[in-house]
């Protein structure tokens, strides 16, 4: 309901546009509350009231993909009709009706043949916008506000403040696009309870340990677009990822990854939606967004709000398609099961079982200003090899023989030759096997060629 009229908002102008959402204890109580969303942007023409607003078998104008439909407010206005029997309004004033100071005004009943009332300016709500704008105020329940937080497990929240939490991480995820940028951005979005001090909503992203990107072409609609994506693992112990109240946390029910239409995250944590695999806790973790152009008539069409994609349409098929080509469903990350560090005892383990008396094994070796060495396992007191091992939990990358490097060239300043590195991990993503071949072909500071193997947990009986 709120993203509906935060849409028509954002929709109605480019720059320099503010959003204000208010919850308020109704005057009545009875578990009523005042919801609020008003804007600065440019009012709505009388004409427009008249014709188009207010009526069906009237496609939005314009191409802006936040108009697709047309039928936020009339939503938003038939639902809060069947929420409370309480009055709703809505006003609007566009530059012609705020010269002759006054504004327009519809309220309860909800009807295609509105009547529209103008109001002096002096009526105009002293909360609201003093120049142009458009206000929707209407009445809900408490339960009905609760659904914010449908899908976490728990008691639903009762706490007006905890309940505007929850519709924060939301407006922050949806509208990420807009607030990039922070408070220098041209879309401002603040919220407020009881008409209090208002709160800047900041932009809600992963906050990604590892993440690989892609860029692709598709063919939609006729058009050819380019389309961007980020796909990764958040970091289930940063303090960003434990605040998390619905997104972006290492649980099954944040796992998955949004589409973005432009600016406009229209669809958040698809799993089964795109790969055809349920929630698992092998999954926890898995985040991030494809970023689709918000051209209107390519973009993946959304059901009669923006919250959801239409499944069913031959657009939606084709960014699959597309989305399965770069990632298919083997290639997805895993961020359940054992963590890094499990992985890497029980392959200490494995390797103390194998070792003699008189070798040396350490774990975490700190070698020189904090570079610590997964596992070192010095065989050369029987004139043996010294091993050392760098250790993944999901698919090496490049960047990871070059941290096999780093560790193997702190350890041959330190005196202790290494003889072989080994990276294990869960595979390995692209360009691994070229760069394997070319830093094979270099040798240490002190003549040494390096010797780099990679490695899958299978090779020592581990299961990840």
């Amino acid at each position: 309901m709120v993203a509906e009229l935060v849409d028509n908002a954002l929709g109605a102008a480019s720059t320099n546009q503010k959003v204000w959402i208010d919850l308020s204890l109704h005057p009545d109580g009875g578990d009523l509350y005042i919801l609020r969303v008003w804007d600065n942007g440019p009012g709505i023409p009388l004409e427009r009231l008249e014709k188009d607003v207010f009526s069906l078998g009237h496609p939005p104008g314009g191409t802006s993909h936040l108009h697709e439909h047309g039928f936020g407010l009339k939503n938003v206005l038939a639902k809060a009709q069947q929420l409370s029997k309480l009055p709703w309004f809505f006003r609007t004033r566009d530059s012609a009706v705020l010269a002759q100071n006054k504004f327009y005004q519809c309220k309860r009943p909800f009807s295609f043949s509105m009547p529209i009332d103008p109001l002096p300016s002096a009526d105009w709500p002293a909360y609201a916008s003093q120049t142009t704008g458009t206000i929707c105020e209407i009445v809900v329940p408490m339960t009905y506000m609760q659904s914010v937080a449908f899908g976490r497990r728990g008691a639903l929240p009762r706490d007006l403040g905890k309940i505007m939490d929850y519709l924060r991480e939301h407006l922050g995820v949806f509208y990420r696009g807009y607030l990039e940028g922070g408070v220098r951005a041209n879309t401002q979005i603040l919220t407020s309870t009881g008409l209090g001090a208002q709160d800047h909503v900041d932009l809600v992203e992963p906050d990604f340990k590892s993440k690989d990107t892609f860029t692709f072409n598709l063919t939609l609609s006729g058009q050819q677009v380019t389309v961007t994506g980020i796909v990764g693992l958040v970091d289930k112990d940063s303090p960003k990822t434990k605040s998390r109240l619905l997104y972006y946390k290492h649980v099954p029910e944040s796992q998955g990854i949004d589409i973005r239409v432009g600016k406009r995250t229209v669809a958040t944590r698809l799993i089964s939606e795109i790969w055809e695999r349920d929630r698992h806790p092998s999954l926890n973790g898995i985040a991030g967004e494809f970023l689709i152009p918000g051209i209107r008539g390519v973009a993946p069409p959304t059901l009669n709000n923006k919250t959801s994609i239409d499944f069913d349409s031959p657009t939606w098929h084709a960014v699959v398609d597309g989305i399965q080509q770069q990632l298919p469903t083997d290639d997805l990350p895993h961020g359940g099961g054992k963590s890094e560090d499990n992985l890497r005892d029980e392959l200490f383990q494995h390797i103390s079982g194998l070792k003699r008396p008189t070798h040396t094994l350490e774990k975490e070796f700190d070698c020189i200003h904090g570079i610590a060495v997964d596992i070192v396992w010095d065989q050369t007191a029987a004139a043996g090899p010294i091993d050392i091992y760098e250790v993944k939990k999901g698919k090496a990358a490049p960047i990871d023989l070059y941290q096999l490097v780093m560790y193997w060239d702190a350890l041959a300043s330190v005196g202790r030759q290494p003889t072989t590195g080994h990276l294990v991990s869960n595979g390995r993503t692209a360009g691994v096997n070229t760069l394997l071949e070319f830093l094979r072909g270099r040798k240490d500071a002190n003549g040494h060629q390096y010797d780099l193997v990679v490695e899958d947990w299978s090779t020592h009986g581990i299961i990840p």
